[in-house]
């Protein structure tokens, strides 16, 4: 499950570069591209951040499990 969700962060953080070079490409050429980047880099964001609440959660668990 915790290699699940590395890819999944990994696949977050690729969304994220190709939003923001679409971003910076509309910025300069054709507005259209700069909304696509925005949604492309919000939705990397999401993965993320679920990624990295979903570790959280899992190391918490793990803890008290422990003890």
């Amino acid at each position: 499950m915790k290699k699940n969700i590395i890819v999944a962060g990994i696949v977050g953080v690729m969304i994220q570069c190709f939003g923001l070079g679409f971003m910076l490409y509309g910025v300069n050429n054709n507005e259209k591209y700069t909304w696509i980047g925005y949604g492309m880099m919000s939705f990397g964001m999401m993965i993320v951040i679920i990624g990295l609440i979903i570790v959280g959660m899992q190391k918490l668990k793990n803890e008290k499990s422990i003890k």
